[in-house]
């Protein structure tokens, strides 16, 4: 055991020794001379050893072991300057000086300001890396030997610390504005530039990265770094990063992340880190080729302020980012507050894939996966889009704040406030779009739940799809803010549901529903349906309204008629409901039409049928049609198209009438037939031609009883009239610009059973004026009538000329004995009809023969005042006074006229009306002194009873 003593007892001198002599050399680097002898021989060593100039002001020790350099100046050996050092200390492994190794375990460096540079492949600070590092091939000098320098396991701390590295090569460059920097560096290799610190703590720091290259990365001359953080934190300080497609800046108020990497290299830049903790940050990320939207939010240019996430697996390489947010809320620039935000994130400049988001921001909730694809330079700005969602709501304004801002969308901000809720899948693009159980709901009541796909929307000739719409509802209300101003006419509401489907343009219809009111103004609730429709077939070339074509069944059409109030003249009265059935087939340039047309009104239902072509119906002013039309009308149809005065003061039409004929032509130049069927009341058949506003006619009537066709008193005994009218023309305003030509003949016409013939009319009317002429040839009635008037003035006007031929009265049933007369009748009338006229009537070269009894008494004055209850007639002559007053019905004209015959020739009633009638008058002769009386029977009063007479005697 002996033998060992000794060297042992050697080694643990020699070791005291050492350790003596090193405690000697700190203690002498403590004193002030020792550290001025040894600066200049510190510096003249790094000089030669860096072969460059170099300042050092002063070396020292920092307590307890740290080798100190002060003032630091190092230039390259081109004369830049390199570094520049408020203080540097070092704690370096003494040991390890003699192996010739430089293993530094704390470096401290302070107010230092460093510039890195490479340009043609070579840095400035390559002449560092020769003198402290060595190759295996490479030969050690001979003399000194080469120290190498090692950082593993190093702990660094920088305060007011500059650093810029810039590659002229690469353009590329990375600047850090260091305030305070804790780092326990791991593993260290300084000739690839990689480093692993196991503790990172940054403070009050900026650290900017740019790559401004525009060629693909030449790997022989790229930068490679790499840096791998096991734990950082990171506070109150901005990380930029920047390239020629995009810009991304990060001032973190807070932050703590774990295995933190970056990675430079040929393929370009790489960051990632499994977990990420931001507090009150602010992010900010940008295209370049990016369109600024104030207000609208842009995944190419978003802004997010007062930041809290908590982030995982976060990976960025080049322009893309991967991560995971487990929670995240923060404001953005276009004015989305995000209370909630969690998800998987993948972006890139082509796509945002999002997966299992949960999103709550201002009143918006969206859950599901979205995947956007954006198209490239000149290609619409989203190309492709794959959206899975979950129960999702919110309002408006929301969703107009994640478009892109566009002129077309203002009026959608008035519908801000309006809530939405959605949940199913959408795909597709700009041309393509695929809904799966799609079940979307606007406002209160509009709603659309669907599946299905439309192809080519963009391009009509090539759509096509399969939609299968289980329910649509449009509500008007929903849509009140937006359509204030606008005069649209739109529904109350519409429901449909059914089937679209098709390909290269054609789509095949089967859809039914209902809709509501249509109106321009109001914003009426929903109250009920006022209109119904189930329409299948096929729709085809729909490239342009030139090349579609109809194949459509309209199984049902009805609608009530106040749907269409703002569509026709108030003139015209709308049917309680009307329907239509049938067939639609061929273009809008020739359409075929087979309808079933109904209408309702105050309980009575009129039928029409329609059969024929349609042309030009997409010109107005050329629309065209070859129709044939048949049916069963009700005197309530025609009340639309005849005004009311006419229909019910002239016009007695039966309740139910036929129509049949045919129309061809177009609206102002057409050529067409009508048969009116008025049961047993006869029929009336027109033929007639209109251009422009010129127009022919030939009228045809057959037995029509006009006393039961006419509303006014002076025809009801008027059984039966054939006539054949001939009526050319030219305007259709009578009382201004009409022109017109009358021409046929009365062929048989029955009055209070006596039958007449072959009577000829003819008549012209100019511009409010007319006349008309009337010849009969028959015996009983030889007459020749001249009428003149005006229609243009307050109450018609008409003036008349007559001259009867020796007329039979007893034929005509005024009187009981054989009688004629013979005379000239002028005269003048004005008013609207029988029951409401005033007329003066003068008669000329009378000549009555009454039995064997004949007078010719001059000139006769008739003067009539009838005014309905109000009735009056004075008659004047040489040889008759009369006065007639109060309520009398002149359809009892031949029994005056018989009365007063009696009176005036026999002393005795000819043919004596029925005294008990009444409404007839009686007749009282009482000759004393050459007079008589006419009386008057009044009519009942409302008791039943007689009224007063009232009578006059002459």
């Amino acid at each position: 055991m002996s033998r060992f003593r000794r060297p042992f007892k050697i080694l643990l001198i020699s070791l005291a020794a050492l350790l003596l002599l090193v405690a000697l050399l700190l203690f002498a680097l403590h004193q002030p001379a020792t550290q001025r002898w040894l600066t200049p021989k510190l510096e003249d060593w790094l000089a030669q050893k860096l072969k460059t100039e170099l300042h050092i002001g002063g070396v020292g020790v920092r307590f307890p072991k740290m080798l100190e350099i002060k003032d630091l100046q190092l230039k390259t050996p081109e004369g830049d300057s390199l570094m520049q050092v408020g203080s540097l200390a070092v704690d370096l492994d003494m040991w390890a000086l003699l192996d010739q190794q430089v293993v530094l375990q704390k470096i401290v460096l302070e107010n230092a300001d460093v510039r890195l540079f490479q340009k043609d492949g070579k840095a400035n600070f390559d002449f560092i890396l020769d003198a402290f590092t060595t190759t295996e091939t490479a030969p050690k000098p001979e003399s000194s030997g080469g120290f190498q320098l090692q950082l593993d396991g190093a702990s660094l701390e920088l305060k007011q610390v500059n650093f810029t590295w810039e590659d002229a090569d690469n353009q590329q460059f990375i600047g850090a504005r260091v305030g305070d920097l804790e780092l326990k560096l791991k593993e260290v290799d300084l000739v690839q530039l990689r480093f692993e610190a196991a503790d990172f703590n940054l403070t009050d720091s900026k650290i900017t990265y740019r790559d401004r290259s525009t060629a693909s990365p030449d790997s022989s001359a790229a930068t490679v770094f790499g840096l791998l953080l096991r734990n950082a934190s990171i506070e109150n300080s901005q990380i930029s990063y920047e390239t020629n497609d995009l810009k991304f800046d990060a001032s973190l108020q807070k932050t703590a992340l774990t295995d933190f990497a970056l990675n430079l290299d040929e393929q370009g830049v790489k960051l990632s880190a499994p977990n990420i903790e931001l507090e009150n940050s602010d992010l900010a990320l940008r295209q370049a080729k990016s369109t600024p939207t104030p207000g609208s939010f842009n995944a190419a240019d978003f802004d997010w302020r007062k930041l809290n996430a908590q982030i995982s697996d976060f990976k960025m390489e080049n322009d893309s980012i991967q991560l995971k947010v487990e929670q995240l809320s923060g404001e953005e620039k276009s004015g989305i507050a995000i209370q909630k935000l969690s998800g998987e994130l993948a972006y890139s400049p082509a796509a945002l894939d999002v997966k299992k988001l949960d999103f709550q921001a201002n009143t918006t909730s969206l859950k599901g996966d979205f995947n956007l694809q954006f198209g490239q330079e000149g290609q619409p700005p989203l190309s492709n889009f794959t959206v899975k969602l979950g129960d999702s709501e919110g309002k408006l304004g929301d969703l107009l704040r994640f478009l892109p801002t566009d002129p077309s969308l203002a009026d959608l901000e008035k519908m801000k406030d309006t809530r939405w809720a959605i949940k199913g899948g959408l795909q597709g693009d700009m041309k393509n779009l695929k809904a799966t159980n799609l079940d979307f709901s606007f406002g209160k009541y509009t709603y659309l739940r669907c599946n299905g796909n439309l192809t080519q929307i963009a391009d009509l000739q090539r759509i096509g799809g399969n939609l299968q719409i289980t329910a649509l509802q449009f509500d008007k209300d929903d849509f009140t803010p937006f359509l204030k101003g606008k005069n649209w006419m739109l529904p109350a509401y519409a429901k449909l549901a059914g089937s679209v489907n098709g390909q290269s343009g054609t789509l095949n219809l089967d859809v039914k529903g209902s809709v509501g009111n249509l109106d321009s103004l109001a914003f009426a609730p929903v109250k009920s349906d006022t209109a119904y429709f189930d329409i299948g077939g096929k729709l085809s070339g729909l490239a342009s309204t030139k090349s579609m074509r109809f194949d459509l069944d309209l199984r049902r059409l009805e609608a009530r008629g106040e749907q269409f109030a703002d569509f026709v003249p108030n003139s015209i009265q709308l049917p309680d409901w009307m329907s239509a059935t049938g067939k639609l087939k061929g273009s809008l340039a020739d359409l075929n039409a087979d309808l079933k047309l109904t209408s309702q009104r105050d309980g009575k239902t009129s039928n029409l049928a329609l059969v024929g072509d349609l042309f030009h119906l997409d010109q107005p002013d050329n629309l065209g049609f070859d129709m044939a039309y048949s049916g069963s009308l009700t005197k309530q149809e025609l009340s639309a198209f005849v005004p009311d005065s006419v229909l019910n003061q002239y016009l007695d039409l039966p309740a139910n009438f036929t129509v049949e004929g045919k129309a061809t032509g177009k609206p102002t130049d057409l050529v067409g037939n009508l048969l009116l069927g008025l049961g047993e009341r006869g029929s009336l058949k027109v033929d007639g031609s209109l251009a422009g506003e010129k127009y022919k006619a030939s009228i045809v009537g057959n037995a029509l009883k006009i006393n039961e066709l006419t509303a006014d008193s002076l025809v009801p005994q008027l059984e039966n009239l054939s006539l054949n009218l001939q009526v050319e023309g030219d305007g259709f305003d009578v009382e201004k610009t009409a022109k017109a030509k009358l021409s046929g003949q009365i062929q048989a016409l029955t009055w209070e059973g006596k039958s007449f013939e072959d009577i000829s009319l003819s008549g012209n009317l100019n511009a409010g004026n007319f006349d008309l002429n009337l010849n009969s040839p028959e015996p009983k009635l030889n007459l020749v009538l001249s009428a003149n008037g005006k229609l243009n003035g307050p109450l018609p006007i008409l003036n008349w000329t007559a001259y009867l031929n020796c007329i039979d009265l007893k034929a005509l049933g005024f009187s009981a004995t054989t009688a004629t007369a013979c005379f000239k009748m002028d005269g003048f009338a004005k008013g609207n009809s029988l029951d409401t006229l005033d007329a003066q009537i003068t008669l000329d070269a009378i000549d009555i023969q009454y039995d064997t009894l004949r007078l010719k008494p001059k000139k006769t004055t008739v003067i009539a005042a009838l005014h309905n209850d109000d009735n009056e007639v004075v008659v004047t002559s040489e040889w008759l006074n009369a006065e007639l007053k109060g309520h009398f019905d002149l359809t009892q004209l031949p029994q005056w006229a018989d009365g007063i015959c009696a009176a005036l020739f026999q002393n005795k009633c000819c043919k004596c009306p029925n005294a008990g009638h009444p409404q007839r008058p009686a007749f009282h002769q009482n000759f004393r002194d050459g007079t008589f009386a006419l009386h008057q029977r009044p009519r009942a009063g409302p008791d039943g009873l007689g009224g007063t007479e009232t009578g006059r005697r002459f």
